[in-house]
């Protein structure tokens, strides 16, 4: 044998002596964890009356877990609401769930300061299958409420407003087919269109409050994308003014105009320039046994409003109501269109 192979096989036993000492020590050792000592007296005998620290420590952690869980308990709800957008979703919320949003707002505030209580910062998830709720799992969610909450109230604005871009995208990709109509549906997109700054105070009325309830500023360009789309149509409704001629074979009724003209005049900044009838006839409009109800006969006007530099044509529509033996009263019931087109003035 060489001097190598003897100095590699002295080497080997002096490292098995040495780990063989170490394991002798700690079989025989004491270690104190949580108040209870782990492992064998030199004596052979067992220590804390037969308890296993290690059960006991899982148990009192376990206990700590459920008061956790009674705790929240009764904010459950609010908990599994945010959490179905935990960590980057958004929950959308209609107008009748704004109040049981903010409601699960504020309760998952009160979750937040129970998680991070001196009672319960340190419970933290047990094992993956544990029967209890997990505190990590909660304790993360309840922190990052804001956020959720304030993409929440974004994500709900926005597809609110999308109903209002498709409806502007609507109205310009028609405007040919149309003839140059462009008929809104409801008053509040006829004041986008029309009206804008009125538009855009009617949304407001129903998208402040979703921002508040998280406590932020309505953004600035809250608008842009919808503007956008108006000003798309805009400028289709003004390639097409031109086109217009005011139609030649308009019928008279002096009465009828007069009450149309009186009703649009008197709206300020409004000046009527033509009245015209569509048709001589009347129509009339009868209930299930043929009774007649009223009576009614279309005409149109062109006017101007200060400020625009396109007049509008539009549409208005005068009723009598059936008095009986053939007769209709008198009235001066006169109503607009909502639809209307936007001309080259005379």
């Amino acid at each position: 044998m060489n001097t190598k192979t003897a100095r590699m096989i002295l080497t080997s036993a002096t490292l098995a002596a040495a780990l063989c000492a170490i394991v002798s020590t700690i079989a025989s050792a004491q270690i104190s964890v949580g108040g209870f000592t782990i492992g064998r007296s030199n004596s052979g005998g067992s220590n804390n009356g037969g308890i296993d620290p290690l059960k006991t420590a899982q148990e009192l952690q376990r206990k700590r877990v459920k008061a956790f869980h009674e705790a929240i308990k009764p904010y459950k709800s609010a908990i599994d609401y945010f959490d179905n957008a935990y960590p980057d979703g958004a929950i959308r919320f209609g107008d009748n769930m704004m109040g049981q949003f903010k409601k699960h707002l504020a309760n998952l505030a009160i979750v937040d300061s129970i998680a991070n209580s001196a009672e319960f910062n340190d419970v933290h998830n047990n094992k993956a299958d544990d029967y209890y709720c997990k505190p990590d799992d909660i304790r993360a969610v309840a922190a990052a409420r804001n956020q959720i909450a304030e993409r929440s109230v974004r994500a709900t604005v926005q597809q609110g407003l999308e109903l209002w871009i498709r409806e502007a995208d609507r109205l310009g990709s028609n405007l040919q087919s149309n003839e140059g109509w462009v008929r809104p549906s409801g008053n509040i997109m006829y004041n986008l269109v029309f009206e804008r700054e009125e538009g855009h105070a009617e949304l407001m009325k129903n998208i402040t409050p979703k921002y508040q309830a998280v406590g932020l500023a309505v953004p600035a360009d809250i608008f842009a994308e919808l503007d956008a789309k108006l000003d798309a149509l805009w400028r289709n409704i003004e390639a097409a003014a031109p086109n217009f001629a005011w139609p030649t074979d308009l019928k008279k009724d002096a009465t009828i105009e007069a009450i149309a003209k009186k009703k649009m005049g008197g709206v300020a900044g409004i000046t009527v320039l033509k009245t015209g009838m569509l048709k001589s006839e009347w129509g009339i409009t009868k209930n299930g046994l043929g009774i007649p109800i009223r009576r009614y006969r279309t005409g149109v006007m062109l006017y101007r409003k200060t400020g625009e530099e396109l007049c509008r044509y539009r549409e208005f529509t005068y009723e009598e109501e059936y008095a009986g033996g053939g007769t209709y009263s008198k009235s001066e019931k006169v109503w607009f269109s909502e639809g209307m087109k936007l001309v080259k003035c005379p």
